[in-house]
């Protein structure tokens, strides 16, 4: 008959040695787990946002290596803290983009309104830019949702209440906990006992580091992510936090982290 176990620190630090140990995910993949930050920040060309000593849980290498199909979204990683014996998650997700970026609805406006007035009319032939295409575009440009930030906000939504419950569901597998008793829980645990962090990083081309994110007040990327994921600081007591990479590095110095 299968146990139910109390969730507490310890039982959740066993979930995470769980989860940092592969071969408890052989079957689906043999991707590392726990990483270093700077592999974890790698573009797809391979090039690093962050070059960091500290190592994280490497989320999307965890998902690759547990689901065979259907894969939920993920952050990027996430790190381990103390405070207070209270456990912090830092959940953290890269992303390759100048935190000056121009506004892209911005710049699709200025297309249209380039297009409408008549920029081709010099064209000794017919233009093939005609009112249909300046429609569609229009269309096109009222029906536009910003994908980079939706998908900030989803792949932390995914992350704590799709992946992080599936693995646990696996490790009250291994430990003969009754899953069905436990897993809302858990979901509990997390949200309600757990501090957790969700840091958001974007390069900076600027040589001067960026300290506070009061200087990111006139940032259409800030502004952006703080409209749509404000309320996951209500609905699971989460801190959001943007920074460029050299403000992450500083901030990892600050935080006290646990090995596993």
């Amino acid at each position: 008959m299968n146990n139910t176990s109390p969730i507490n620190n310890h039982v959740i630090i066993n979930f995470l040695k769980f989860c940092k140990d592969k071969s408890n995910f052989s079957d689906s993949g043999n991707k590392e787990h726990y990483e270093s930050i700077t592999e974890i920040s790698k573009s797809d060309n391979g090039e690093a946002l962050v070059n960091s000593k500290y190592r994280s849980f490497n989320l999307d290498n965890i998902v690759d290596n547990f689901y065979s199909k259907n894969k939920p979204l993920s952050v990027d990683g996430f790190l381990v803290g103390e405070k207070k014996n209270k456990i912090i998650l830092y959940f953290v997700e890269f992303k390759g983009l100048d935190i000056d970026s121009e506004n892209p609805k911005k710049l699709f406006k200025e297309v249209v309104e380039k297009l409408s007035d008549g920029c081709c009319n010099s064209c000794f032939n017919e233009c093939i830019v005609n009112d249909k295409i300046i429609n569609n575009l229009i269309f096109s440009k009222k029906r536009y949702e910003d994908e980079i930030t939706n998908k900030i906000k989803y792949k932390y939504f995914e992350s704590i209440f799709i992946v992080l419950p599936r693995i646990y569901e696996k490790f009250c597998e291994k430990k003969k906990y009754n899953y069905n008793l436990s897993y809302g829980e858990f979901i509990s645990y997390l949200i309600n006992k757990i501090t957790k962090h969700y840091f958001i990083i974007f390069s900076n081309s600027n040589t001067k580091s960026i300290t506070t994110q009061n200087q990111y007040k006139n940032s259409y990327l800030k502004n952006k992510i703080n409209g749509n994921i404000s309320h996951i600081l209500n609905s699971t007591n989460t801190q959001v936090h943007i920074y460029d990479e050299n403000t992450f590095i500083n901030k990892l110095e600050e935080l006290t982290l646990i090995k596993i």
